[in-house]
Parts: C-alpha cells; sequence; structure tokens
C-alpha cells in the first residue's frame, strides 16, 4: 500500500507585488472529492499596505505595551486579520468543514503574514481548528522521517534554563539511535552540517531577527552566530536526509516580532532540502519551549502524525497568560510519520507547477550512468559542490536585485566548473520558487527569429521569475538574438539570462552589434561578462578538491580512490577542476601527472576498455573496438543521437562501417546506447572535455572523415571552431 497521502486541504495564497495595490490570490483544493473543492479560487483580497508594515505595527505595539504576557490582544488582532485577509467564500468553507477536516497545508510564498494567528469565528485559532502546517514551493514533501541520528546543538553559555529539554532528548538516544551533542559553533556546526548524515538537527537558544530576512541568526556560544546565509556551500548537505529542523529559539524576536526572521530560516532550510521545519514567530519562554519540544517529540514517537503532534504541542502548553503556543509554525507535511524511508514516501502537492509541461529544466541528481567517465558529469553531483561559496551567493544576489532582464555572460575553459556552478544557482532559485533551469530540449532547436516567441510566453505567463540557463551559448546565435529581443523591453518580475562559453570571441562580438535593440542591451549595465576563475588557487585547496573527489568516487564505484593527490598540484592545468577530479578517478596515489594529454588519455582507456568488454556480449568481432570510437565520436560531436535509425545512418558515413552488413551496425548503436542512456537515444560522450579529446585522438587515428561531419549528424559541413569545441 503506498505511504503517499495528501493534506485533507490545500491552500494556495499568492502574493501579487506588480498590481498597483498588494494582492493576496487564494486557491483551494480538496484531496477527497466528495468534498467538491478541486482548485477552488476565491475574490482576490487587495490590500491598502504592504502586509510586512501591517504586522510590523502590531509587533511595535506589542512590545511598546508590554502585551506578549496576555492572550486577548491576539484574539483581537487573529480575528481583525480573518475579516481584512480571507475571502467570505473561504470562510465559509473553513468553518464548514471544522468536523470532517482535520489537516490543513498553507502554501504561501510570502513569509510575513502569521495564518496560525487566524481567529475563525468558532472562536478557535486556525492552528487550534487544524492540523495545520505549511510548506514552500514546488518540491516533494517527504512523508516518513527517520529518527536515529540526531544532532543537538545548545550553547552553554546561553544563560537559558534549557536542562530538562536536553536532558530530554539525550535520553532518547539508545541502541537504533544516537543523540550528537554539536560543539555551539559555527565551524563545528557547519562541519555536522555537512556530514549529511542527520535525521533531525535541533537548536536550542537565543535567537535573533533581522530587517533583512536572510541574516537571522541563532547564537551560537563565544558570542558567535549562524544563519541561513552558512547554510551554502558544503553546509547544504545537510538536507541530504531530508531531516527535520527545529528551531527553538526562545527569543527569535528580542527587539520586534520576528517574522522576517523565520521566513529566511524556513525558505533556506527548505531549499536545501530539509523535509520539515519549526521555528517561532516570536520571542517565547523558556520553560515553554522546552515542554514544547518533548510534547512534540513524544507525540512523534507515539506515532501520531506530525501536524497532529504539533497540535497537542500546542496544547500543552496553552495559556491565557502566555501566547508562547501560537508563535510556533511548521513547516512539513501534516500526515508525515516517524519511520524508515520507502520508495513511496513522498508527496507532491496538487499545486505542483511541474505537472505542467516546463519551459526549463534542471537534472536531478541521479546515480550515474553505466560508463566510467559519467561520475566527473556536472549534473550527477557525484563531487560535493565546493569552493564556490563566493561566486554562488555573488550570483544569487545579481538574481534577486537590480532591473527586471539581465544577462550574464561567464567564460572559462572546459573543466572549470562553469554548468556546475550554473546548475547549482538555478536548483537554489527553484527551491525558492522560480523558474530555473536549462532551456528544454525543442524550444531552440529551430534558426527560426521567432523561436523564442513559445518558451518566452510561457516564462512570463507562469507569474514567476525565472533563470534561463543556456551552456554553448557560442553555437546558439539565433535564438539568443530573439530571445534578448523579448528581454530588453522586460518589465515585468526578474528574468535573467546566464550564458555559458568557452570565450567572449567572435560570436560575442557579432551579437552585441546584432539589431532590434539587442546591440544596446548587451552593452549596457544590464549585462555583465565574467571570467571563471579556478575554483582552487593554493596547492592546499588543491589537495583538499582532490580528496573530496576521491571520497566521492570510493563511495560511489565502491572501489578504492587513492587520498594522495599527484605531486604536481601547481602545474597551470590543475586549474581546471574536471583534470583535478579526473586524476583522482585515474587513481595513481601520489604520482606526477605530465600532462592534461596523459590524463584525458587514462580517462578515455579506461572508457575504450568499457566499450570493449561489452563487444563479445553482443556478438561482434573484437575487429570491431577501433570503430567504436569513431563511431561514439560522430555521435558526440552531433550532439547524441535520437533514434536507432539515425544513429545507423551516420555510421554509415564513417569508411570504418561503410562495408559493414546491417545487422553489425544495429549491434554496435545499441551497444553504444546501453554505454550511454539517457534523453536521447544515445547520449553524447560527456563531460565534452573528454568527447573533444576523444574525437582529437580518432582524427589523429585516420579518421579525418570527421573533420567534415563534424557539424551535424546528417553530415552538413561547416568550419566553425567554437562548434566544433562546444560539443556535447
Amino acid at each position: 500500500m503506498s505511504d503517499v497521502v495528501a493534506p485533507d486541504l490545500e491552500l494556495k495564497i499568492g502574493l501579487d507585488r506588480s498590481a498597483i495595490q498588494p494582492t493576496l490570490r487564494f486557491e483551494l483544493h480538496g484531496a477527497d472529492p466528495r468534498l467538491g473543492i478541486r482548485f477552488q479560487r476565491f475574490e482576490d483580497r487587495v490590500l491598502s499596505d504592504d502586509p510586512t508594515q501591517l504586522l510590523k505595527g502590531f509587533a511595535d505595539r506589542a512590545a511598546a505595551q508590554g502585551i506578549f504576557d496576555r492572550l486577548h490582544p491576539f484574539l483581537d488582532f487573529g480575528a481583525y486579520l480573518y475579516e481584512l485577509l480571507i475571502p467570505e467564500a473561504l470562510r465559509t468553507i473553513l468553518e464548514a468543514h471544522l468536523d470532517p477536516i482535520r489537516s490543513l497545508q498553507i502554501q504561501s510564498e510570502e513569509p510575513w503574514i502569521p495564518w496560525e494567528m487566524i481567529l475563525l469565528r468558532s472562536g478557535s485559532f486556525l492552528c487550534e481548528a487544524f492540523d495545520l502546517t505549511r510548506w514552500l514551493g514546488a518540491r516533494p514533501q517527504p512523508l516518513r522521517f527517520p529518527f536515529e541520528e540526531i544532532a543537538l546543538v545548545a550553547p552553554r553559555d546561553s544563560e537559558l534554563d534549557v536542562d530538562d529539554e536536553i536532558r530530554f532528548l539525550e535520553e532518547l538516544a539508545g541502541p537504533t539511535r544516537r543523540i550528537d551533542r554539536i560543539t555551539a559553533l559555527p565551524g563545528p556546526v557547519r562541519e555536522a552540517c555537512a556530514t549529511g548524515r542527520y535525521d533531525v538537527l535541533h537548536f536550542s537558544g537565543h535567537g535573533r531577527a533581522t530587517q533583512v530576512a536572510d541574516r537571522a541568526e541563532i547564537r551560537l556560544e563565544e558570542r558567535t552566530v549562524f544563519s541561513p546565509l552558512n547554510l551554502y556551500g558544503q553546509a547544504r548537505r545537510l538536507g541530504a536526509r531530508r531531516p527535520l529542523v527545529v528551531l527553538n529559539g526562545c527569543h527569535t524576536g528580542r527587539g520586534g516580532f520576528s517574522l522576517t526572521g523565520l521566513g529566511g530560516w524556513a525558505k533556506h532550510l527548505l531549499a536545501i532540502g530539509c523535509g520539515g521545519f519549526a521555528g517561532t514567530h516570536w520571542a517565547v519562554d523558556s520553560d515553554k519551549a522546552g515542554l514544547f519540544a518533548r510534547s512534540f517529540y513524544g507525540g512523534l514517537l507515539e506515532g501520531l502524525p506530525m501536524g497532529r503532534a504539533f497540535r497537542q504541542a500546542r496544547a500543552a502548553v496553552r495559556s491565557e497568560t502566555d501566547p508562547s503556543w501560537l508563535a510556533y509554525t511548521l513547516y512539513a507535511h501534516p500526515a508525515a510519520r516517524l519511520g524508515p524511508v520507502g520508495p513511496q514516501a513522498l508527496f507532491v502537492s496538487a499545486f505542483n507547477p511541474e505537472r505542467r509541461e516546463p519551459v526549463l529544466e534542471l537534472p536531478e541528481p541521479r546515480p550515474p550512468r553505466p560508463n566510467p567517465a559519467s561520475v566527473l558529469r556536472a549534473e550527477h553531483q557525484v563531487v560535493p559542490f565546493h569552493g564556490r561559496d563566493r561566486e554562488l551567493a555573488e550570483l544569487y544576489e545579481w538574481c534577486t536585485s537590480g532591473a527586471p532582464a539581465a544577462a550574464r555572460l561567464y567564460t572559462g575553459a572546459g573543466g572549470m566548473g562553469k554548468t556546475r556552478l550554473a546548475l547549482e544557482i538555478a536548483r537554489h532559485l527553484r527551491d525558492e520558487g522560480w523558474q530555473a533551469g536549462l532551456l528544454a530540449a525543442g524550444d531552440h532547436d529551430d534558426t527560426r527569429d521567432e523561436d523564442a516567441e513559445a518558451p518566452w510566453n510561457k516564462l512570463v505567463r507562469s507569474g514567476r521569475p525565472a533563470l534561463i540557463v543556456m551552456d554553448y551559448a557560442e553555437s546558439r546565435r539565433p535564438f539568443l538574438v530573439s530571445l534578448l529581443r523579448k528581454m530588453k523591453d522586460h518589465a515585468g518580475r526578474p528574468v535573467r539570462l546566464l550564458l555559458l562559453a568557452r570565450g567572449a570571441r567572435d560570436w560575442w562580438t557579432r551579437l552585441k552589434t546584432a539589431g532590434g535593440g539587442v546591440g544596446e542591451f548587451l552593452q549596457g549595465p544590464s549585462t555583465q561578462v565574467r571570467v571563471l576563475s579556478p575554483l582552487a588557487l593554493t596547492v592546499e585547496e588543491k589537495s583538499r578538491s582532490y580528496r573530496m573527489a576521491a571520497e566521492a568516487f570510493t563511495e560511489v564505484l565502491e572501489q578504492s580512490i587513492p587520498m594522495d593527490p599527484p605531486e604536481n598540484l601547481e602545474a597551470p592545468f590543475f586549474d581546471r577542476v574536471l583534470l583535478l577530479h579526473m586524476s583522482a578517478l585515474v587513481g595513481r596515489s601520489g604520482k606526477t601527472a605530465a600532462s592534461e594529454e596523459e590524463i584525458l588519455d587514462s580517462i578515455l582507456l579506461r572508457e575504450r576498455r568499457f566499450w570493449e568488454r561489452r563487444i563479445a556480449d553482443w556478438n561482434l568481432p573484437p575487429t570491431i573496438a577501433p570503430g567504436l570510437g569513431r563511431a561514439l565520436a560522430l555521435i558526440t560531436l552531433s550532439g547524441g543521437a535520437a533514434s536507432e535509425s539515425t544513429a545507423v545512418t551516420a555510421l554509415r558515413k564513417l569508411r570504418f562501417f561503410q562495408d559493414r552488413e546491417q545487422d553489425v551496425l544495429v549491434s554496435v548503436v545499441r551497444l553504444l546506447r546501453e554505454c550511454y542512456p539517457g534523453k536521447l537515444w544515445i547520449e553524447p560522450l560527456q563531460p565534452d572535455t573528454l568527447g573533444l579529446h576523444l574525437y582529437r585522438r580518432e582524427l589523429e587515428d585516420g579518421a579525418d572523415e570527421l573533420l567534415a561531419l563534424s557539424t551535424g549528424i546528417d553530415g552538413e559541413a561547416g568550419s566553425d571552431t567554437d562548434e566544433i569545441e562546444g560539443i556535447g
């Protein structure tokens, strides 16, 4: 039986800031078809003021009048929010379904309004009437949370009375459960996150909200802090096991209502893959915070679903004189429980926009393909993302601020890490609700100027900001001209175009002279050109990156990879991180790599042995082995083969295969398909640096017809060096 269940009600709330006045839009969906609630839309609520200012006013009054120790102001404010924000038709449904409906998940695109505090006409707060949780974005929600590896962060110098809370958590340790008390300093906390092995991260201590949500802080020992910005880089691996993160900060709002702080933590923790997050809207009493945590975990251990356990914890600390029980908020699936993660234990919301045809694609990390070099491909993310925290933060800033439309070109030699950096920022932004990724196949393969019309219209109609990543930009001039003509006049939600190329050579100069305003746009302040610097500059940094790759390859390939890097790490070719990681894959511990060619030849030799081992399985003669490299070189130069017949036709253009029987050609292309499967019938050899090396070696071995066939699988000759270098 499937683990997947839907919340009884899903309420999507969008905030449109592009209208003359901020506007809330509501859509409700019921899981049970008998309710007759299917993606029901309601009247928009136009706000006279920015919601951040509305709530800031309440927070300021609460702090000035000292009303955080009385409940009635919250009753008044909750009733006011209900009348102000909730459309009448939606109120009617919520009130009518209080009895049969128990779980409600709010997917809200704004981080400020405390929906938990909405007071229904029945006299109950929304968080009392339902098993209420929140969620952000379209990412899948786990329905099972392992509870075996728990990280506990509790500063010893916080002067808070959290002993009972800490003791309760530490006493949960047992034969199948481990509790690690992490030293409450930025380094150890970051290292604990980077292990990626925790099911739960629990923090108990002080927190602080700031005007910039992403700089909200939890306070550690020795007057140090940890913020959402520290989740970039290797600490991002905290999300590897989709953990539950509980920030039980008893003073998260000291000096004000900490609503924006909550938004920062929720956004970034879910963005890196965490499956659940619990935090507070304002300062809470430490005794109540401890009782809340004990009750919440106790309910989960008793088998309650997460939304119910959270509601039970509220009831345990409910008080007329202390509104701490209202301060808590939970981002998770309300029906999630503790237990082992199964293959179907993920829920995809009914509002997930990816159910519609995507315009931009973002390859998900997945196990490598069968061939040895697949562990080197950027999209597989075998080696953890590292060493580019500064570039990632700067890219994030560029995407989220400035003009409505902007373009940036990143250049650098093959293997510098351009694609990996682009995919990383795209994942960050997609997790925050952006459209982000590579333009979907089929949207740019025609050369007509109007090609950008359809994908552009899809992007703009979605109403969400967009990051368009275009790899091998030097070979896509006609589409780029069309797209840039659309972008230059754009005035809506942010659209960013991230171009990747080996260099800004003639193709870029020609592009900057294009008409229709394209040249002016590319030469104006909205366009930037960056040369991607080496990932690791010092020998120490290169050594660290090498060992990280060796550890990752050892784990994935289940074979021992030597950990000692080459002796000549100062060699210029090791500025390209791909060659550094290739050297690790070759695995000759401590030996000097004489040249880039030697490293590439070693990797290519592994690929050739891989093909040759498959020859007998396909009943092919050993003499066919030399032709496999030529066939793969042609298919790689052509960007892959879309079908079996296309691949066979391509092989007929090579002298090696012209006199072969049809069944031999079919077996050859099926062998290559087995070795290089994917979206295409046969994928090109990647990384493209390796594909280009194969092409050059085959030319040296006499396959000079590849020069004439290098620009298309149909044999249309060409000589654009940029296109030849942009294979894969």
